[in-house]
């Protein structure tokens, strides 16, 4: 028997997240991402990390991806994941003061507005916007069986 992973939304924590207690030997991110068991992701005393929620791109958003990093290259194709597959960012804030995911239509799609694009790549020098890209990519459409 097979479930469908085609849908539905996934959070992810940035592995650099200053909230984080990487310095635990319980920390392992790439543990956190194949479970999802918070266990493996310690947090500072009186620190929250920051949560992405990620879209699960359906079967034609991911093929676009690929496409995209066909015809304009692997970085390209990284903008777009990210511009397509972030939905949420929570807590969100900008210079201290709560703040709104802003959106755009471009190529018939809702995306991130350029604005937050080009916030989340200058996070550590792009480091950011690569795990993302990279989760979101991963995570495009498959079947797996049922456990």
């Amino acid at each position: 028997m097979f479930k469908s992973t085609l849908t539905g939304d996934y959070t992810h924590i940035y592995s650099k997240d200053p909230a984080l207690d990487r310095d635990s030997e319980a920390f392992d991110h790439d543990k956190w991402i194949e479970t999802g068991d918070d266990k493996y992701l310690p947090v500072k005393d009186g620190l929250t990390p920051v949560r992405f929620t990620l879209k699960r791109l359906p079967p034609m958003e991911h093929q676009y991806l690929f496409d995209i990093g066909g015809t304009d290259g692997p970085s390209s194709m990284a903008m777009w994941a990210v511009a397509m597959g972030v939905r949420k960012i929570e807590p969100l804030k900008v210079d201290g003061k709560d703040a709104t995911l802003e959106t755009q239509i471009r190529n018939g799609r809702t995306i991130l507005d350029d604005e937050w694009q080009d916030r989340l790549l200058e996070v550590d020098e792009g480091d950011l916007a690569k795990e993302l890209a990279r989760r979101i990519i991963a995570k495009g459409n498959t079947v797996s069986p049922r456990s």
